[in-house]
């Protein structure tokens, strides 16, 4: 160890990191998006078919290989094409976390006001 670790620390480089997620975490936008998904994937039956839908027809398809040469193309087309998908899967799922961790604090609310 020299003596600038000493005098200043070891840095956290998570702390950036986690400081981005907890902004993002709250971010109006960012919840009205997962809450909107979760109303229309994660209500209904056929909400939750398309889902599925997406996962076995959309995001596990393969590229097609025969793409006359511009198969690296294709590949970041394809895989961009797959990320729209995915954030509409992870805001369904997003949303439905942060309803059952209220639901939880609620829950335990209650229960210390009880024990009071």
């Amino acid at each position: 160890m020299d003596n600038t670790e000493l005098l200043m620390g070891q840095e956290d480089y998570w702390a950036g990191y986690q400081a981005s997620i907890d902004k993002l975490k709250n971010d109006p936008n960012v919840v009205e998006f997962d809450k909107l998904c979760f109303h229309v994937f994660g209500l209904s039956e056929e909400g939750k078919a398309l889902l599925e839908y997406f996962k076995t027809n959309v995001l596990m398809a393969s590229i097609p290989a025969k793409l006359d040469g511009n198969y690296d193309k294709a590949c970041i087309y394809y895989e961009g094409y797959r990320e729209a998908f995915r954030q509409l899967i992870h805001g369904t799922k997003n949303y439905q976390i942060r309803k059952e961790a209220e639901d939880k604090k609620k829950i335990q609310k209650a229960a210390e006001g009880e024990n009071n």
